[in-house]
């Protein structure tokens, strides 16, 4: 039997929370089920509420994961933050496991759910940070900082509970598989 690791109930849990808000939203007519745009600007907001709400758990259910699997091989987990903190800590302990490459791999294809699920994380970051590269387009050419946003609200995929819905089933998927190959390392 596995040791018992404290990550793991709460990556199920933020993987539960994110299910729960888009199928709350949906079974409570916020979210339409059938396409169809919502007329009321507080849905739209509670909609866009729920969504950006999921993706965060998603995000967060993420790098609880990665610390999960730092914590399976032995190594310290405190430090993970991202995949190549992960990928650099095992190193360390000279392992590199093929879950950490499946990882690495999805990570790096920005059209997989994982480069889709952080790209937008790391956009409505950077929407709302509002870092130095657009602060100082802005201070140079009002035109030019507008541009830059549009640029990354462009590159973002569109969120949607579909879109969001198959993140989560992809990467609960992934864990469910992932979990399955450690558990026989």
């Amino acid at each position: 039997m596995a040791a018992y690791n404290p990550y793991r109930d709460r990556v199920n849990q933020k993987l539960y929370f994110a299910r729960l808000l888009l199928t709350l939203g949906v079974d409570r007519g916020i979210i339409p089920d059938d396409g169809r745009n919502q007329e009321s600007a507080q849905n739209r907001s509670l909609e866009q509420a729920l969504f950006e709400g999921a993706v965060l758990h998603l995000g967060c259910a993420y790098r609880l994961y990665l610390q999960e699997v730092a914590e399976n091989y032995q190594c310290s987990s405190e430090s993970v933050v991202d995949i190549a903190t992960l990928s650099a800590a095992l190193a360390r302990i000279n392992k590199t496991p093929g879950e950490v490459q499946e990882l690495v791999n999805l990570r790096a294809d920005v059209g997989s759910w994982l480069g889709q699920l952080l790209a937008v994380l790391e956009g409505q970051n950077l929407l709302q940070a509002k870092p130095p590269a657009v602060q100082q387009l802005s201070t140079s050419d009002s035109g030019a900082s507008i541009a830059a946003i549009t640029l990354i609200e462009e590159l973002l995929p569109e969120l949607n509970a579909e879109r969001i819905m198959a993140w989560h089933g992809a990467f609960a998927d992934l864990v469910e598989r992932q979990r399955e190959l450690m558990t026989e390392c």
